[in-house]
């Protein structure tokens, strides 16, 4: 969500101007006004927000969640106050600890020979095991499939644990609950994987990099079906909203930056390169989250930025960000429409779905019902902002926020 600040610029806490924001004193200086060529990076203090956030915190919102009415992606309205994110948790017993960062020197896959070196998470995770575990061997198993660079018989190993029971014998005994969690994920992150052996990448790490990703996705350049499943199939194992995670924000800081429209003041919040969505500080730990191993934190905004860069390998062609705003529990969602030049439907990426159709605004309004939780969560009163960039888009509903009667918007029909 973009912020508005019609005064002077947003403060570290992200607040928009308002009553709890007291315009400058009469003959204070007046700092200048940022240059709209060169958006300056907003001040971010995240234990001033922090503080703030609790302070503020949104019941109502927290109790619709919990009653699976919000979907992912979605910010707290402005009349909550000027904090612009809040906290949901999925499991309250969880301490959201952070994974180590991938080892192995720069995470390239070697020319040759077994598959480049899986996170230290993933190893963990499978050869770490409790004492007692009726899966460990079965772990173990998979594990070296993985060092031989064999995912298909990695994914086998896991998915006869848990079709069967450990050894792939059949069982009455029940696997705990944290094994079946990370074997289910596990077992789609390998098949991703294995597929993209399948398609001729070689040797592709565990998660995925970058170049890997975008090899894959440019060998489905003719086959957009494939590519669109291929994105669903990726981001559902290898993405978790923050929202699923203990003690962390709605939705997530990636790169602040004030841009001045007129006398407005916006500041927007999208990722600028691929180190901001994958890998790094926001990879889920397996040890608090078994189903999240492997897994970075993302909100509507990274999902819209990896299909930028991955559909966009694959052949389809950035037509809008689509930035929905207002809606019933929250202020924006962001999402990606493209289209195929062996197509005439349009593509619609929400989070880690895949929507396609001929109207723009009916796909926009289905892709948005599914990150809001539903239709019924859709009000009709949604605006469906668009900018050739996610920023334009936000900068498009800033300035409707600022005055919704200041004359026409780049936006969908209504």
């Amino acid at each position: 969500m973009p912020a508005i600040d019609t005064s002077n610029p947003l403060d570290s806490t992200g607040a928009t101007a308002g009553p709890d924001l007291k315009p400058p004193e009469p003959g204070a200086p007046t700092p200048p006004p940022p240059n709209p060529e060169q958006p300056k990076a907003a001040d971010d203090s995240a234990t001033t927000a922090m503080k703030r956030l609790e302070h503020r915190m949104d019941q109502a919102f927290g109790a619709a969640y919990f009653q699976g009415q919000l979907g992912s992606c979605q910010h707290p309205p402005l009349s909550s106050g000027p904090v612009q994110s809040n906290i949901g948790y999925a499991d309250p017993n969880g301490s959201g600890s952070l994974a180590p960062t991938k080892t192995g020197g720069t995470g390239a896959p070697p020319a040759s020979g077994p598959a480049c070196t899986e996170s230290a998470d993933v190893k963990t995770a499978l050869t770490d095991r409790p004492q007692g575990d009726p899966a460990k061997d079965d772990f173990a198993a998979a594990q070296k499939a993985i060092e031989q660079g064999d995912y298909s018989k990695a994914r086998d190993v896991l998915n006869d644990l848990l079709q069967k029971g450990p050894h792939g014998i059949a069982s009455n005994e029940d696997l705990p609950d944290d094994d079946k969690k990370l074997a289910e994920t596990m077992k789609d992150q390998l098949g991703f994987l294995s597929n993209m052996q399948k398609a001729g990448v070689k040797n592709p790490c565990y998660p995925p990099t970058e170049p890997e990703l975008v090899d894959y996705f440019k060998k489905l350049k003719d086959r957009p079906d494939d590519a669109r499943k291929a994105f669903e199939n990726y981001t559902q194992s290898f993405d978790v909203h923050p929202v699923n995670v203990k003690g962390n924000n709605f939705d997530i800081s990636y790169s602040h930056e004030i841009h001045s429209v007129g006398d407005v003041n916006i500041t927007t919040n999208v990722p600028r390169g691929w180190s901001d969505v994958a890998g790094g500080s926001r990879t889920v730990s397996s040890k608090d989250y078994p189903q999240y191993v492997a897994k970075q934190m993302n909100d509507c905004k990274g999902y819209a930025y990896k299909a930028q860069e991955l559909l966009g390998a694959a052949g389809f062609k950035v037509e809008h960000f689509v930035d929905a705003s207002p809606s019933k529990f929250g202020d924006g969602h962001m999402m990606l429409m493209l289209s195929h030049a062996g197509e005439k439907k349009l593509t619609l990426t929400s989070n880690d779905r895949v929507f396609t159709g001929n109207d723009p605004t009916a796909l926009a309004k289905q892709g948005f019902a599914y990150a809001a939780g539903g239709s019924d969560n859709v009000t009709g009163k949604e605006h469906y902002f668009t900018g050739s960039t996610g920023v334009a888009a936000e900068i498009q509903q800033g300035l409707f926020q600022d005055n919704p009667k200041r004359g026409k918007f780049d936006e969908l029909p209504r």
